[in-house]
């Protein structure tokens, strides 16, 4: 293994699968294998990993940048480099430094869709929502359809209360994907937002009917967040607790942590201190 330098990159595709799916545990898992396999890797390879490697914590975000910044000064026309760095800055709230990044990949014409669907995210943190739509339709048109830029249209739309166009993204993702979970969780959110409590109930328990991991957290996480908006607390905690559970099971601490997190909230909600202390 050691001496095999398509191992590193092996370690990292596997990680970003993983992180890509929402399993944040695996993720750092075989991020840390690519991270010690590097040195045999390729220049270009062995940059890229170790600044995904850095990212991973706000405590080595320097090192990150100096990576991601290192391999542009070697590669400028490897948009990879430039798309993780504005992550790295966009990560630290520096959106306009996000922003500039995947500007200069779009300006290139790269057809990937991950520039476009991380720069409307950034856009729309520094309240640019119109640029933010205009990013994401601009994909759809020069490109091609893409279940990530149809969500991301989604999410933006639901920010500024734009419901009807925001089902209308959901109902192409249906399309494109009709097992995709994030169909059911946009369908719930949209359902919860406009009063529907049992519609969006019954969507976010179709995220638990078939599926099994994130999916499962997911749905936990929104039911217990619609039944405390309701005040049905025990149900609320219930839904929490199972949440843990099956997040402990998956040895995902990062679920686990936002998991508690809420628990502890729906304690103070519910006028029950001492648990949310504990």
């Amino acid at each position: 293994m050691a001496v095999d330098p398509q191992f590193a990159t092996a370690f990292d595709s596997l990680a970003h699968a993983y992180g890509n799916t929402g399993y944040k545990a695996e993720y750092r898992k075989y991020l840390r294998k690519a991270f010690d396999a590097s040195d045999h890797a390729s220049e270009l390879e062995r940059y890229r990993i170790r600044g995904n490697y850095f990212m991973t914590s706000e405590r080595t975000y320097g090192q990150a940048v100096e990576a991601f910044q290192k391999l542009i000064s070697l590669y400028p026309d490897y948009w990879t480099a430039h798309s993780q760095l504005g992550f790295v800055y966009g990560n630290s709230e520096e959106w306009e430094a996000a922003i500039e990044q995947y500007d200069l990949i779009i300006q290139k014409n790269v057809g990937e869709f991950v520039p476009y669907s991380n720069e409307s995210v950034y856009l729309a943190a520094a309240c640019k929502y119109d640029k933010a739509r205009d990013v994401l339709n601009g994909y759809l048109q020069n490109f091609s359809d893409n279940l990530s830029i149809h969500r991301n249209l989604a999410v933006e739309l639901i920010v500024e209360g734009r419901f009807a166009e925001a089902e209308a993204e959901a109902d192409a993702i249906h399309t494109m994907a009709p097992r995709l979970y994030a169909y059911h969780n946009l369908k719930g959110l949209l359902r919860m937002l406009q009063g529907d409590t049992a519609g969006a109930e019954i969507e976010f328990n179709a995220l638990l009917e078939g599926q099994e991991g994130v999916p499962h957290l997911i749905g936990r996480s929104r039911l217990a967040g619609l039944y405390l908006m309701q005040g049905r607390f025990a149900r609320a905690r219930e839904q929490g607790r199972l949440g843990l559970e099956e997040a402990k099971v998956m040895g995902e601490a990062t679920w686990s942590a936002a998991l508690s997190l809420g628990q502890a909230y729906r304690d103070i909600r519910s006028g029950d201190t001492e648990n949310a202390l504990a």
